[in-house]
């Protein structure tokens, strides 16, 4: 409600921004209603004309293999968006499940391409597969010639989910040799049916675009047809500019989709080898190493385990360790035999992956130094045994459609390579408590963080504020410094910084909030799970992975302190995969009246 009573004193005093946002809003949502969620008129003439050519296209019988027949082991279970789900020796393709996800992931036939991802994978099982997705193509496969507005009411002909279908089966196709006449005729018109309802939206387009291309790419090499191929062309000519930073990261505020997008280009391009259009492969190697380098500045090994940290949306098509096996495709990089040894991406390309030629040491990113990209927002610092990365838009808000959390002031941080200070993760797409600042370590002034819950809901002249940081080494010492104009919006030159100070053995943060107003002030910090938090008089004890700290806190003003441990509003809950959640601490400090000083947390390392 706070939120809503600022709003209208911002409306009142910017009556005319707020109407010309207002009046482009709905417009937005009478096309959609009147038009359709797919909307040709969004579509770049480029690819308008090229769309034209493609529907001339037609099914060839001799385009595809003889069926091939084998003996089937049937699954007991398969693995959905949030886990593995049990079935009975078949698949109940009508079956409704609690996360829509879970539906989303079964007719995108994620289980399929995941099964085939098991080290010790029996073809057999792909073989029981392929004939329950040719009973998919039974029930629904005459859906394909119902009019796409009919087809918008069914999530199974979401143009994602098509396009994970088409990816997934020719990705099979390819690797194992294995396919049916049925299943290629059906995956022919679902490639048809896509290249009409492409995923743009105007300046809501973002990464789907890319993997309706990667469907269409994958499809117009696996069946020889050159007017897919060159529709996908040019949809990544005109799109992967836009969606990759020149750096090399996405833009869309997501660590786990840095990974996905990266094998999503890297999976283009191993098709393409088998073409003899040297351009493209050219074209898609240049982005694919911008991408995997940026990958590697997420990297973090322990123990001869990789881990990231998940800043913004998790994925519910593959969880982060599934492409963890990205890490071992670089030329200079030795194995770090870190890879899951049961299910993996990389086990699906065995030996038929190609390396990525890419000059730069993924160790690099793990040497001591700084390593800041502000044009992309994000920043990792090294020194010592710690590691602290940040995510931080310069405007507060997404200037893009994406993944991103409402993040601002977050960070996360490792201490010998343990993660001590996490992101909670995305434990589900249902509840969207995980991208509140709450579930961030980060801090609310009067329950508001430091711009609007569904930022996007509100003109990005009301939401957006002004975020910097600056750094500075001093004495073997890297000093940070955050600061936002955010809460301005909630009391006139309101500002909240946030400095960090890495030392030796161990971490220094310490916030300021420049008033003297009469505030609540809410900070919060969550603790990876194998981490231990117990307060004892005025410290806070913690341990675990072979750690002992103390974490101290400075203040004139009076705080409190409490503990979450899975709490029902989300506190306390670390997920490091979509569906998947571990009982955690998250740590609480409770401030009101008057803050004219500072507060400082220290973590002190013994070991």
């Amino acid at each position: 409600m706070l939120e809503l009573k600022i709003f209208t004193f911002w409306v009142l005093k910017n009556l005319s921004q707020f109407l010309s946002w207002f009046n482009s809003k709905i417009k937005k949502k009478f096309d959609t209603i009147f038009y359709g969620k797919h909307q040709r008129k969004f579509y770049p003439n480029e690819i308008e004309d090229l769309v034209f050519k493609c529907n001339s296209i037609d099914y060839i019988n001799n385009r595809f293999e003889n069926e091939i027949k084998t003996d089937v082991i049937e699954l007991n279970n398969i693995r959905l968006a949030s886990g593995l789900q049990k079935i009975n020796s078949f698949i109940n393709w009508e079956k409704s499940y609690i996360d829509p996800e879970d539906i989303e992931s079964l007719h995108r036939w994620n289980w399929y391409l995941f099964e085939a991802s098991n080290n010790k994978l029996e073809i057999k099982k792909l073989n029981w597969g392929l004939r329950q997705i040719e009973k998919w193509i039974d029930l629904y496969g005459n859906e394909l010639e119902y009019p796409i507005k009919k087809l918008n009411h069914f999530p199974r002909w979401e143009s994602y989910t098509i396009s994970e279908r088409i990816s997934n089966y020719l990705l099979i196709k390819k690797i194992f040799n294995l396919s049916s006449k049925k299943a290629d005729q059906s995956v022919f018109y679902q490639t048809k049916l896509l290249i009409n309802k492409l995923e743009y939206f105007d300046d809501l387009t973002g990464n789907h675009i890319i993997n309706n291309a990667r469907a269409i790419l994958i499809a117009g090499i696996s069946f020889n047809i050159l007017e897919w191929k060159k529709l996908s062309k040019k949809i990544l000519e005109i799109e992967l500019s836009k969606l990759i930073y020149k750096d090399g990261f996405l833009r869309e505020g997501s660590s786990h989709y840095q990974l996905l997008f990266t094998r999503w280009v890297y999976e283009m391009t191993f098709f393409s080898k088998d073409s003899d259009d040297k351009k493209l492969i050219n074209f898609l190697e240049f982005y694919l190493k911008k991408l995997y380098d940026k990958c590697k500045f997420f990297k973090i090994i322990q123990n001869q385990k990789i881990e990231i940290p998940l800043f913004g949306d998790v994925s519910p098509d593959f969880g982060p360790e599934w492409l963890f096996g990205l890490y071992e495709l670089s030329t200079k990089d030795k194995k770090s035999q870190a890879l899951n040894n049961g299910y993996s991406w990389l086990n699906l390309l065995s030996s038929s992956r190609f390396k990525i030629d890419n000059n730069l040491d993924s160790s690099l990113y793990q040497k001591n130094g700084k390593y800041i990209f502000p044009n992309s927002g994000w920043y990792r610092f090294n020194l010592n045994n710690s590691s602290i990365f940040i995510h931080s838009e310069p405007k507060g808000v997404s200037r893009h459609v994406g993944h991103h959390h409402n993040d601002n002031g977050h960070f996360c941080y490792y201490y010998k390579n343990i993660p001590i200070i996490i992101d909670q993760g995305r434990l589900n797409y249902m509840n969207n408590f995980f991208t509140l600042p709450r579930a961030h370590n980060s801090l609310t002034v009067n329950g508001l963080g430091v711009v609007p819950n569904n930022f996007n809901r509100f003109p990005k002249d009301y939401s957006q504020c002004e975020n910097s940081i600056k750094s500075n080494n001093y004495n073997k010492e890297f000093k940070i410094t955050y600061l936002t104009s955010g809460f301005s919006r909630i009391k006139k030159n309101l500002l909240w910084e946030r400095g960090f100070r890495i030392f030796q053995k161990g971490l220094t943060i310490k916030d300021k909030l420049s008033t003297t107003y009469n505030l609540s002030v809410k900070t919060y910090f969550h603790f990876d799970f194998r981490i231990k938090v117990k307060i004892i008089g005025d410290d806070i004890f913690l341990t675990g992975s072979g750690l002992t700290g103390k974490m101290s806190i400075s203040s004139k003003s009076d705080y409190s302190l409490k503990i979450h441990n899975n709490n029902k509003l989300g506190l306390g809950v670390q997920s490091h995969s979509y569906g998947k959640e571990n009982a955690t601490s998250t740590l609480e400090i409770f401030r009101d009246k008057k803050l004219n000083n500072d507060i400082c947390y220290t973590i002190d390392w013994e070991n």
